[in-house]
């Protein structure tokens, strides 16, 4: 059974269990699912200083 991703230009034809060129998504039993479901894909560290929060206690 194939499926046919619409994600990303490519189109790509998935047979079953096949990842796409992409490689973001991936045939389940006839079904496009993501393969980063559930999983931590970014994560950015910023000092509390950089958000706006200037006045939130002003004088603190």
């Amino acid at each position: 059974m194939t499926a046919v991703c619409d994600l990303c230009p490519h189109a790509c034809r998935l047979r079953k269990d096949e990842t796409g060129f992409c490689r973001a998504r991936t045939n389940v039993g006839g079904v496009i699912r993501p393969t980063n479901y559930g999983r931590l894909t970014a994560l950015a560290l910023d000092p509390i200083e950089k958000k706006p929060l200037h006045h939130f206690y002003p004088g603190s």
